[in-house]
């Protein structure tokens, strides 16, 4: 038999090793033993390795603060972290796909009382795609909202600024600062 033994959370025994002939192994399959399994260690072991980040590791992998991680840990939107035993939080993958997801969210202009019934929606399994649709569609007449009132302030600035001489008189003489009324 050539070749270590498989990793102990693999199997408890020994590959069998690869025979060529009657009770022959060539060096070649042992040689492509020994590599399979050393993938499969290092695969395991970045496996491992995600599935116990801390904080730091995280927040770099998602992309964001160590303080936007403890922020949304106090409001509600990611778990509780499992603590190690030397006391360090200890973060899986999921909380990483979890913290993109808010992301992507805010992005969308979604505000965090919003991305917080979104995961409730993502997480139930009886939700339907109906009602995410339905909270999609609130979300963007509340965008056409914003437009139209952005839209309404940009023409009132647009015409106090061309009434504006713009010279170097008082600026008791200034429209602009006329529309917005006394301070006094």
């Amino acid at each position: 038999m050539c070749g270590p033994k498989w990793p102990g959370w693999f199997t408890t025994g020994v590959l069998p090793a690869p025979r060529n002939g009657p009770g022959r192994t060539t060096i070649r399959a042992c040689r492509a033993r020994a590599i399979l399994i050393a993938i499969i260690t290092r695969a395991q072991y970045r496996l491992h390795m995600k599935l116990h980040m801390k904080i730091g590791e995280l927040a770099s992998s998602a992309g964001v603060h160590i303080q936007t991680v403890r922020y949304y840990e106090r409001r509600g939107l990611l778990v509780d972290p499992r603590k190690s035993a030397g006391g360090y939080r200890e973060y899986d993958t999921t909380t990483i796909h979890r913290l993109r997801f808010i992301r992507r969210a805010q992005e969308l202009g979604f505000t965090l009382g919003e991305i917080s019934e979104l995961l409730v929606l993502r997480l139930d399994p009886e939700t339907t795609a109906s009602s995410v649709k339905t909270r999609a569609s609130e979300k963007i007449e509340e965008i056409e909202e914003k437009i139209h009132d952005l839209e309404r302030i940009r023409n009132a600035l647009t015409h106090l600024a061309s009434d504006c001489h713009g010279d170097s008189g008082p600026t008791g003489d200034c429209p602009l600062l006329e529309a917005l009324g006394p301070i006094e």
